[in-house]
């Protein structure tokens, strides 16, 4: 259903933004990678604006933060190279810490910079580029926030061919010599493969998702345990399920029970049971209905589900879907459990998304065609 904008009922939130959705004090060419929600409930976008990182805060209310950059909007270059934020996280004392990829350096590797809470770059905050290898190509693309102030990464390393890389950095983002080899962890699995999504357990375990090509003709969504040193961990191994196309772990969810709910680029959400297989109670044998691609997933309050993506028709549009914790219809948005939005023009995408603590939704993403592309926020009420 595509919900008219209302703040009594089901649908688009119209005290945000312009009757539920806004640019976000973008300009032409900015793109959203990804979004996260500060305790007073303004949100943090992440991304880039032509070569460099990109970083927005809006208002509870999707007004850009005047007291962020001085208009809501920081951009950042590093040694002139070409950079981009594709994770954000927002430490409790308020640090927002951006993590992707830069080549300024001469050559490509993880980025990571932390901003103070005004969006100044943290003195306190070591060297922002980390390398798998001496000639390896580096790429980070999800970041997770331990309790101890330790920051850990997860991306590709191309070094020589690509491979999950996972790296653990200190409070001051210096690597962390107890995780791995000197903070890196690399080549878990046999053929190529890269992460796209983390996930840190209660007891300090990490799981990293992605793609794993089976050395043959397919691709395959992947997952591997890690323990808090950064070995594989023998309770999950690395495993690889559902081909078809090129299904990626873009997000991940540990459920009450200690199951992994993951957003999968091709095709909604699914729950792998506690030896590492697909849980066939979980929606439609495994998966929730339909097969439109997920980008991210996030519990809400009541025990449901939100999850968001990309439609598959022409031109695309962004979905926010509502399914119950065991991946079946909810009743959301008014009986229909999904949402649609349209663009102004081209079409759109998702990026990320999170939960307000009332349940409401909030989703980052693009749209434009060839003639630019433009940030866009939207907030919905399931």
């Amino acid at each position: 259903m595509t919900a008219p904008p209302s703040d009594a009922g089901p649908g688009l939130f119209a005290a945000f933004g312009d009757g539920g959705w806004t640019t976000a004090g973008s300009a032409p060419a900015d793109i959203a990678n990804a979004i996260a929600l500060q305790p007073d409930g303004r949100l943090v976008l992440a991304g880039s604006s032509g070569a460099d990182v990109l970083l927005l805060r809006l208002l509870p209310d999707g007004r850009p933060d005047p007291s962020f950059g001085g208009a809501g909007r920081v951009v950042l270059d590093f040694d002139g190279g070409t950079d981009v934020a594709t994770a954000v996280a927002v430490q409790p004392d308020g640090r927002i810490i951006a993590a992707g990829a830069s080549d300024g350096l001469g050559r490509r590797g993880f980025l990571a910079v932390r901003l103070t809470p005004s969006g100044a770059r943290d003195p306190s905050w070591g060297d922002p580029f980390f390398f798998f290898g001496p000639s390896s190509d580096d790429f980070a693309s999800a970041i997770a926030l331990q309790p101890d102030g330790r920051v850990l990464l997860a991306g590709m390393t191309v070094n020589p061919s690509p491979n999950f890389g996972v790296a653990r950095l200190l409070a001051d983002g210096a690597p962390d010599p107890s995780f791995g080899a000197g903070g890196r962890v690399s080549g878990l699995l046999s053929n190529q493969s890269g992460a796209a999504a983390l996930l840190l357990r209660p007891d300090g375990r990490v799981v990293a998702g992605g793609w794993f090509f089976n050395g043959f003709s397919m691709v395959l969504a992947a997952w591997v345990g890690l323990t808090p040193g950064g070995a594989v961990d023998p309770a999950l191994g690395p495993r690889a399920h559902l081909p078809g196309g090129v299904p990626t772990v873009m997000a991940m969810w540990l459920d009450p029970a200690g199951r992994i709910v993951s957003a999968i680029s091709t095709r909604g959400l699914v729950r792998l049971s506690s030896d590492g297989g697909l849980d066939p109670a979980f929606g439609d044998g495994g998966s929730t209905a339909g097969s439109a691609p997920a980008l991210s997933v996030a519990p809400l309050p009541d025990g449901r589900l939100g999850f968001a993506g990309s439609t598959t028709d022409a031109p695309r549009g962004i979905y926010i879907a509502v399914v119950d914790a065991d991946g079946r219809a909810a009743g959301g948005f008014d009986g229909g459990g999904t949402l649609e939005w349209r663009a102004p023009a081209g079409a759109a995408s998702a990026a990320g998304l999170v939960v307000n603590p009332d349940g409401t939704i909030v989703v980052a993403g693009n749209f434009g065609d060839d003639s630019g592309t433009r940030i866009v926020v939207l907030k919905a009420k399931p």
